[in-house]
């Protein structure tokens, strides 16, 4: 028979696994503690907490952030270039306009 207040391995409900990492991130539980309330070993658990913050991290806005960095600076890239273009061709506009200035 199951002892009260721990679960079998590998049985704990998503809002039980939710709570579990939530109160190992924020200090409350020790992954110790964590991994004997849920009957898993230390390992795993630190594990587990690891995967939550790192899924969370790239849900927040990691790889999305990432993404719409790469995007700006791809767009920011062909922006300068294209400013570099167009101040060549000022500049050789400037120089043919000089050049029929000066010519007879």
């Amino acid at each position: 028979m199951q002892e009260v207040g721990r679960v079998l391995p590998g049985r704990l409900s998503t809002q039980e696994r939710i709570d579990l990492m939530l109160s190992v991130i924020v200090g409350s539980t020790s992954i110790a503690e964590a991994a004997a309330r849920a009957d898993l070993d230390e390992s795993l658990v630190e594990e587990l907490a690891r995967s939550f913050v790192e899924g969370g991290l790239e849900r927040l806005g990691g790889a999305r952030y990432a993404a719409y960095v790469a995007a700006l600076r791809a767009e920011s890239a062909e922006l300068r270039t294209a400013l570099r273009e167009a101040a060549v061709e000022i500049k050789l506009w400037q120089e043919l306009e000089r050049c029929q200035r000066t010519s007879p």
